[in-house]
């Protein structure tokens, strides 16, 4: 029995599912915000009923797209700046 409360603790860890109440808390944006990307395609979500959740994997993916945006704009900027 706690070899299989061990396993879904481990696999709870693994499998981490954040609501977009806590996903907006965290990112510090409005929960419609969270609910419209995930619409757009911009966060991958998955519904379950009338819920949508993210799972963390899929919160590190936008967040790093996030930073290739930010990278792409500095690189742009400099580029502009140099002519």
């Amino acid at each position: 029995m706690k070899d299989k409360a061990l396993k879904n603790k481990e696999l709870d860890k693994e499998l981490r599912i954040y609501e977009v109440e806590e996903l907006a808390d965290i990112l510090k944006i409005a929960e419609v915000t969270v609910r419209r990307y995930v619409r757009e395609g911009k966060i991958k979500g998955f519904k379950q009923g009338n819920r949508v959740f993210v799972t963390e994997d899929n919160v590190k993916e936008y967040l790093k797209s996030l930073q290739n945006q930010e990278d792409w704009w500095t690189r742009k900027r400099a580029t502009h700046q140099q002519k």
